[in-house]
């Protein structure tokens, strides 16, 4: 059993403790409310830096289609006038592109260098949208049948079909 003497010396380490806990809690909510000062502007100037992210999906959406060639033109399927490009700039331009139906209504298929998995994804991209295919029949033609394939699928949709 402690004695008094020892019982308030105990009494008085507990309310010494208590009052340091306190003061450190007191301190981590002052460097707290610190860096939320910090990380707001920091924040702020990442939105000026890149102002295109701080617009609605729906504007970047209309930007986009702005910057592929005009319907029923059909962009390549990969470089700087595809809508691949658009989807390789960062996560989120890669979201909108992809929600973005307009974008894939037009493609060139290629009859000497198939790409069927890549026409397939382009081609349900596209949603409902209607279609303007162009097939690229220059060179070799072994793979018409398959590219010919692709496209049965989607033919109700299909609006304009060029070959060259």
């Amino acid at each position: 059993m402690l004695s008094e003497s020892e019982l308030e010396r105990e009494r008085a380490h507990v309310v010494e403790r208590a009052a340091q806990i306190l003061d450190l809690e007191n301190s981590i909510a002052e460097l707290r409310a610190e860096q939320l000062e910090i990380d707001v502007p920091r924040a702020t100037r990442f939105l000026y830096k890149y102002p295109l992210l701080t617009l609605p999906n729906e504007i970047t959406s209309e930007i986009f289609i702005h910057s592929l060639p005009l319907y029923p033109i059909c962009p390549p399927l990969f470089g700087i006038l595809s809508p691949t490009s658009l989807t390789q700039i960062c996560r989120r331009w890669r979201a909108i592109a992809l929600a973005t139906p307009a974008l894939w209504r037009a493609i060139e298929f290629s009859a000497y260098s198939p790409r069927l998995p890549t026409y397939d994804a382009w081609l349900g991209l596209s949603g409902s949208f209607p279609l303007s295919i162009r097939v690229d029949e220059s060179g070799k033609m072994a793979h018409l049948p398959e590219v010919l394939t692709a496209i049965v699928p989607h033919c109700e949709r299909l609006e304009h079909l060029k070959n060259s």
